[in-house]
Order: C-alpha cells, then structure tokens, then sequence
C-alpha cells in the first residue's frame, strides 16, 4: 500500500454534463498528493489515530454487521488504489449534447479530485472544464485549479487596496496567493521555514520576506507594518503542527481576518484570538459549487446575482490573470515528466529523491496519444488473461456492469466460490475502478463501455449493480441479447420503464432476476414455512430504522436514485409478498412533516398493504430513529403463532402449546440468491423468483409513490399489466 504504479485502464465514457479530454499536462499537488501516499503508507494504529471519525465507521459496523463482514469491508477499501491528481489541462475530444459552449479541439483547464486526474483521458463535469484564453498555454493552464484555490482564500479574506496581507506556508497554493495579492495591490509579507521557499516568494513579488520559526517574527511584522499587523493573513501551509495558526494570531492586526486554506492543525489559543477579536475563516477549496453535487457533477450553475464568485468562476479570474501576464508561471516549473516516468516525480516529492523542486508537471505527448485514442480498444485485459481469452466449454460467462462496494461486498465473493463459471468482463463508470476489480476477482478484462458486456457474443449473463437509473435501461438492452439479468434493486423507477421490462423479458430467452435477497434468507425461509399450512391471515409488522441520508446523496435525487421508497422499501414489500404468497391489493402510505430541510418527508412513512388471502402488511421507515437499536424488526402474528426477527440478528419461533424457538441468524440472503440464481441457470431452469412477483414487487412500490401523492389508499391494478 501507498506506492505509485502506472498502469493501463480503459479510457472513461463521456457522461451527461461532461466533457472527454485528452489531457497534455498534469500539476502535481505536492502538499495533497505527498499526504495522500504518507496516510497511504501509514499502518492501522497510525491511520486510526489521523481519521477518528473512520474509527467511529468501523466501531458502528462491527456493532451491525459483526466482525467479519466489518473486517472485510476495512480491508477492501484499503486495497482499493486511488487516482492521483486533480490539477490538468488538454483537448476536447468530445462533448455530451447539453454542451453548447465547448467543442472538440478547445483548449480547456480541468479541475476536481476524481476527474482531473493523472490519466491520458478524463471525463470532467462542465462546471469543471474551463476554455483557455488564446494567451494561455497548457502548460500554465495545468495552474488552474491550484490558482482558484488561491482565489478563493484570497476572497475569503475580503483584501482591499493596499492592506497588509501575511501568507503562511509558500508552496505552489502560497505563491500563487503571492502573484494575485500583487495583482490586487496588497502588501505582501511572505512566512516560511524554508529559505528556498522565501526567494521564491519574493520572485513572486512578497515585498517581505521572514523565518516563520523566527522568535522575533511577530514584532517584525508589526514593525514592517507601521505598528499595526497585518490586515488578512492567509494559512496556506501544510502541517500537523499549530504552530501556523498561533503564529497568525501573532502576527495579525487587532480585529484583523485569519484565512485557513492549507491543511493545519487548529487548536485555535482563545486567549490570543479573543483578545484582538480576530475572525477565523476556513477557505473550502476553489469556491462555491465545491462538494455539491448538483453544481458538480450535474451542472447546475449558481445565478451570479447571488453566487458572484463560484468555483468555476474563480478559475476563469486566473486563467484571465495569466492571460495579462500578472501571473507569472512557466519560471515555476521546475521538472518536467512524461506520464511513464511519474513514479520519479514522486519519488522527488515524497524524498526518496533528492533534488530542488517547486511545479512538477506530467506530459502526456498529447499529439501522439490523440491518434492512440483513435485507435484504442475500449477494453484493456489483464495479464494473466490475454492468452485465455476464450470462454471454456460449459462453463457460464459472467460480466458484471457496475461493481462498486455493494457488489464487491455481497456479490462478487458468493460468485467466486461457485463451480461451472467464470468471470468474464467488468464495466465501470471509472477505468480504475474497472481495472482494481477485475484484478481483484480474477475478470479477464474490463472496460468503461457497457456495450462491450451487452453485446459480447461469449457473455451469457450478466449482473447490474450501478446506480438506480440505468437499471431498467440496461436490463432492457441485455434481454434484448437473450442474456440471463441478475439487476440490484430496484427493477425499475416508473410504470414505463416496467413496461420495457415486461415487453423485453416476453421477447427474451433470458431469465430475469432482482436482488430482493431478504426472501431467500434461511430464516425468513423457515419462517415461511412455520405458517404453513395456516388457516388464518397473517399480520405483519416490518420496521426499518432506516437512518438518515441527506436530500443531496444520490440516492435521493429523483431522476438518478429514484428516492429511498423505490430504491430501498421495495425490499420490505418484497418480503411481505413473498412470506404471505398472497397478490397486494391497495397500499396507503402516509408520512410526516420535519423541520429538518435536510431531510426528505418520505424518509418517515408508514405503509399498509392489505392482500388478496385478507392479510395485512405495515411497514414503518423511518430516518429519525437512533442506530443502537438495530435496523429492521419483523413481526408476523397468525394462527396462534408469532415470528420475531430482530435485525436479521436473532429470531424467536413462538406457537401455541410449543416450547419457543430460538436462534442466531447469520445471513440476509445475499449470498443464497447468488447461488440460487447461478444453479438454476446451470440446470436451464427458471429464475428462483418468477417473474410474475419481481413485476408485483415493482408495481406495488410504485403505488406507493402514487398513495403518498393522492393521500389516499390506491389500488394496485393497471391496464398494462396482466396481474
């Protein structure tokens, strides 16, 4: 863990909102990147005590799922690689169709962790992909995501004309606050412990320079500034140490503004920032739009006349400032490296290496690798299985679009364990994801293009787990290719996508399955047959605790995740269904009004379901619950007779005249359907679920929506369908 490695992945699918770059250089952040490989190498203890909040996770985990699955979880995300980098600037290769200001061949600088990375092509979300002024290089034009993170610090501190304005820490982000504060007619005293770094700064244009280490450091500044101290100081250093936030508060004027944008300790001294009534600021990145979703990765822009400065316009102000040669750039590079020889560049920076540097750029010898990308294949296999390319006799194919930790979790181990397949191909929104995975579980390529799965003459079935909106478009398009469908839930977002699905699968000679794995747990299995034969309808109370998730996850976003009721309460109608056998009838639903905005009113709904046999299914979900308590609880009364599952963690077998029945429980079905569903394939069978109650499940869920929306019971019947 923790070293660099180059390797070959498959270039990424341009997505909506997004624009494909062939990137010609790449800025390494040294400060960001040296902390992500030093975190990366540190052992548990060392991590834990960095990341106490991590340490919470996994305490929370081992109290819900117990020790093994939460050391399994632990251990994938520490082998999980991460995409260095966030800092490039190349050629527009492509566009998607809301693109109207972009077109192939601009010039464009990229920016954000998970995009911009260090790769020959990315995808950058628009918001995030800015056109190059005509006198702005590629070179300087790598800068600009580190220079809107100087912007914004610069804002944050509110500088006027001709205030004193301290910066602390000189790297790349601190000289280039230097450079803009020049430009904004500040007076600039720059701090630092290096003394290479304080001849950079007054190269820069700091029209001082002292030790930051220096004890007399504080009365030079005043002295420097007329008796006064300086009006805005602004943290850009990088360190485990509060010696940068106390020296600030030294070194600041009376009710002057301290700007934090580096990565420091903050233990802030009270004493020190109450007594000259000091405001502290955190400076979050290159602006407004940072971390939120909606701004980033679909696009919407903030009105100007609220937002005036927003990520995306903090990068235009730079580009502007190097177009008018007030920011001075190419003097601070200081190394140059193509993208195979990226592993010296590191070993400059983290110090294996030992030699003078400031800006180390990567070049991707952008000509050569635009005609590569012509010509490149959109899957790239592994080593070990390029000269096994081919499927053996009699065994089942699997592909899998989508494997993010829920799949790598719950469905990709059970598969590994079963005879008569083999993993075949991996699709994934990322190229590096695609290749950690398929390396992981032993595929023999992977790819970035759906299509390569789906139309891949030598895959015969083929598991969906991506987000929920492409469900139903992709289960559609594989039983379009007679393949066999395993797809997460839910099966799909509205009656019309479920029309697909029924008209496809009628077409198909594919079997369709859905995770609903809770019917095929052992417990809820032998629950099932407790009741059986009954001579009475059954009452059944689940309840879900389920916790909250903001509006702003992605699940909650209509369109992309649908909202928790079909994304995640189709289980629960699911299990009903399936432990009464029974057709639902009409559902009502109603829910609550929260003074949380946060939080979503159908999060806390209950839901009765009255079914054709007479019984009665009410789920109770709820976001407002304490997680000590367990997630799900089921209760089921009829003949004389009670089940109770708590939190698929114990049960209790109550009847009439009987001794109770107790047990431990040990899994909620993932790894049994898995199995169900390949074994019925390998014997040309049926799906262990019939199609006819997936179809239910999606329509009863659907009607719920429908119920909360009218605010009334609603029978669960269409002309569509043929129940």
């Amino acid at each position: 863990m923790g070293g660099v490695h180059v390797v070959e992945v498959p270039p990424p699918q341009l997505h909506l909102s997004g624009v494909l770059v062939q990137n010609a250089y790449s800025l390494i952040s040294t400060g960001t990147e040296r902390s992500t490989l030093s975190e990366r190498q540190m052992n548990l203890v060392s991590k834990a005590a960095k990341r106490p909040e991590l340490v919470r996770e996994v305490v929370d985990s081992f109290k819900h799922d117990g020790l093994v699955d939460t050391y399994h979880k632990v251990m994938n995300r520490l082998d999980k690689p991460t995409a260095l980098g966030y800092c490039s600037a190349g050629v527009v290769l492509e566009t998607s169709r809301d693109i109207e200001d972009l077109q192939p061949g601009d010039r464009v600088a990229c920016a954000g962790s998970g995009y911009a990375s260090h790769a020959e092509v990315v995808c950058i979300p628009k918001n995030l992909c800015i056109p190059l002024p005509p006198d702005v290089s590629l070179q300087e034009a790598a800068f600009t995501t580190l220079g809107a993170i100087a912007m914004q610090g610069i804002r944050q501190a509110e500088v006027t004309v001709g205030d004193y304005v301290a910066v602390i820490g000189l790297g790349l982000v601190g000289l280039l606050t230097v450079q803009i504060l020049q430009a904004s007619g500040c007076q600039i005293i720059g701090l630092d412990i290096n003394p290479e770094a304080l001849e950079h700064a007054r190269a820069c244009g700091a029209h001082a320079t002292m030790r930051a280490d220096d004890r007399q450091v504080a009365s030079l500044v005043t002295r420097w500034t007329g008796g006064c101290g300086a009006d805005r100081v602004i943290i850009t250093a990088a360190s485990s140490s509060n010696h940068p936030v106390e020296l600030a508060g030294s070194i600041a004027r009376d009710r002057g503004v301290v700007v934090v944008v580096g990565d420091v300790h903050m233990d802030v001294p009270r004493s020190l920032y109450y007594a000259k009534e000091l405001t502290l600021k955190l400076s979050r990145s290159y602006g407004p739009g940072r971390y939120d979703p909606t701004y980033e990765e679909q696009g919407a822009d903030y009105p100007i006349g609220y937002i005036r400065w927003t990520e995306k316009r903090n990068m235009l102000a730079f580009l502007q400032l190097v177009a008018t040669k007030k920011i001075r750039l190419t003097s601070m590079i200081s190394h140059v490296f193509a993208i195979e020889e990226a592993h010296q560049a590191y070993a400059i920076i983290t110090g294996k290496t030992e030699a003078t540097y400031l800006a180390i750029l990567l070049d991707y010898h952008q000509e050569a690798a635009m005609s590569a990308y012509a010509d490149h294949a959109s899957r790239v296999y592994l080593p070990s299985s390029k000269e096994a390319s081919h499927s053996q006799d009699g065994h089942l194919q699997v592909s899998f679009v989508g494997a993010g930790e829920f799949a790598q979790h719950f469905l990709l181990p059970p598969l590994k364990h079963l005879h008569g397949l083999q993993l075949r191909g991996v699709s994934t929104a990322r190229g590096l994801n695609a290749h950690t995975v398929a390396r992981k579980f032993g595929f023999r390529f992977c790819t970035t293009d759906n299509a390569e799965l789906l139309h891949d003459p030598e895959t015969h079935c083929v598991f969906i787990a991506t987000r929920h909106h492409l469900h139903a478009p992709l289960v559609v398009q594989a039983l379009e290719q007679h393949k066999h469908v395993f797809v997460e839930k839910p099966l799909a977002l509205s009656n019309a996508e479920l029309e697909a699905i029924i008209a496809a699968y009628g077409q198909s000679r594919g079997e369709l399955m859905v995770g609903f794995n809770r019917r095929f747990a052992p417990v809820l299995r032998e629950a099932k047959h407790f009741f059986q034969p009954r001579q009475t309808p059954l009452v059944i109370h689940y309840r879900i605790n389920a916790g909250f998730v903001p509006r702003t996850h992605w699940t909650q976003d209509p369109l992309e995740g649908g909202g928790r009721i079909l994304g995640e309460v189709c289980h629960f109608v699911d299990t009903i269904l399936y432990l009464t056998d029974a057709k639902p009838m009409t559902v009502y639903a109603e829910t609550i009004t929260s003074s949380n905005t946060d939080m979503v009113a159908a999060d806390n709904v209950t839901i009765t379901m009255k079914l054709s046999d007479g019984s009665l299914g009410i789920i109770t979900y709820v976001a407002l619950g304490e997680s000590s308590i367990g997630k799900e609880r089921i209760e089921i009364f009829g003949d004389n007779a009670v089940f109770i599952l708590n939190d698929f963690k114990t049960a209790e077998f109550v009847q009439k005249n009987h001794k109770p029945k107790r047990l431990k429980v040990r899994s909620k079905g993932h790894r049994e359907e898995v199995k169900a569903f390949i074994e019925a394939l390998q014997a040309h069978g049926p799906a262990p679920a019939a199609f006819n109650s997936l179809v239910l499940t999606t329509l009863t869920t659907l009607t719920i929506q429908d119920s909360l929306s009218q605010k009334r019971p609603v029978d669960i019947s269409s002309p569509h369908f043929d129940l």
